[in-house]
């Protein structure tokens, strides 16, 4: 019996369509995304990516500063280079002239630094100098025959106002300087000039203000005993500098230095930058400094009177009292035997020597010679202040 088609087929059909009767719209619902993960993890690459960074740039200057450069150039701070150059040196002070200065070890190490004052016929002159550590440091101010100031590589030195070398002195240049018509002059304190060629000399200003003739020396033949060239050139392998002072004791100085393997013209402009001019320093040295160039004058002129037996020159230097007790004495008999004198004062440091010149008494160790004496005869002399002048008790020298 014939089949229907139809009836044979399966029955699902109401079940498939239930299937494709859904909605076409239809989507499956999205899954919610908390933020708060979002942004950490952007912070996170945020700091990763800066830490990877500044390792990269540590790295870099690591690698930079391993590798030499040649082309760099030192960087100095303005103010680290003055204490660089003067970091080792000592600084001193010539208070007879209102000087100070600094001096590198080149000099200091090797050589003691003294100041002594060698008077001449009349007046002195100031001496600072480097000389060997073996020398024996005594300042002897006063002795008769003139002194002189001589250095073997570096020296500083001044001549009073009055000074006068006589026979044993040595001319030297220790007034300063001037200008004239254009050209520098050497001064003297005798008044003399000496023309400075042009090519040898320089004016500066230094950094404290103080201005500074410079001179570089040239090979000269000169007989000269005490500081080497001449007045107006300093001599090869040496450097001069002049300057004027405002003092009435002393005009100017006279600076020298001598190149040597550790000397040189560097070191010889670093010490005049360092050069200063003190007018308070200059006037607590006058008061002193006064008493000891006017007592100085005084026992030279008083033992010239006595070894020459004149009674009224030696007689304006005693006491009221000395001279009433000396009325109608032949006193000065038998001192004619002496030929020459020498005081004896010695001081081992400038402070000690400018104690002794601020006492209103002091006390002289001296000595008269006799002709072909080398022994001499000791004597004392004591000076007090009197109606403001200097005058001595002592009359009676014989021994």
């Amino acid at each position: 019996m014939p089949t229907d088609q139809a009836s044979l087929e399966p029955q699902n059909n109401s079940t498939t369509q239930l299937l494709s009767n859904e909605p076409a719209d239809h989507q499956p619902l999205a899954r919610k995304r908390n933020p708060l993960v979002f942004i950490l993890v952007l912070l996170l690459v945020i700091i990763g990516g800066a830490l990877a960074y500044f390792i990269y740039q540590n790295q870099l200057l690591i690698t930079r500063l391993s590798q030499p450069n040649l082309n760099k150039q030192p960087i100095i701070s303005p103010t680290q280079e003055p204490n660089n150059v003067y970091q080792n040196w000592q600084s001193y002070q010539i208070k007879s002239l209102g000087v100070s200065l600094k001096l590198p070890p080149e000099i200091t190490k090797k050589n003691k630094i003294e100041e002594n004052i060698y008077p001449g016929e009349r007046g002195n002159i100031v001496c600072f100098s480097a000389k060997d550590k073996q020398t024996s440091w005594l300042a002897k101010p006063i002795y008769a025959g003139g002194g002189r100031c001589s250095f073997a590589t570096f020296g500083i030195a001044a001549n009073s106002t009055d000074f006068e070398a006589g026979q044993s002195g040595v001319f030297s240049d220790n007034a300063g300087y001037l200008i004239r018509d254009g050209q520098y002059y050497a001064k003297s304190v005798q008044n003399k000039d000496f023309l400075i060629k042009t090519e040898l000399a320089e004016e500066i200003t230094n950094a404290n203000q103080v201005k500074i003739l410079k001179i570089t020396g040239q090979d000269v033949k000169v007989e000269n005993m005490g500081m080497p060239g001449t007045p107006a050139n300093p001599g090869a392998s040496w450097l001069r500098a002049l300057i004027n002072l405002d003092n009435p004791n002393y005009r100017g100085l006279n600076i020298q230095m001598k190149i040597t393997d550790e000397l040189n013209e560097t070191i010889f402009n670093q010490i005049l930058d360092s050069i200063k001019l003190d007018q308070a320093l200059q006037e607590t040295e006058n008061s002193w400094q006064s008493n000891k160039n006017e007592i100085g004058d005084i026992i030279s002129q008083y033992l010239e009177a006595v070894i020459n037996e004149d009674e009224e020159t030696a007689m304006s230097f005693l006491t009221q009292q000395t001279k009433e007790s000396l009325k109608g004495k032949n006193w000065l008999e038998g001192y004619g035997v002496f030929k020459i004198y020498e005081v004896l004062n010695e001081f081992h440091s400038p402070a000690e020597e400018q104690a002794f010149y601020q006492q209103e008494t002091m006390t002289f160790a001296a000595k008269l010679y006799k002709e072909n004496d080398q022994a001499g005869n000791q004597i004392s002399l004591m000076f007090i202040k009197e109606d403001d002048q200097w005058k001595t008790i002592s009359w009676y020298l014989l021994p």
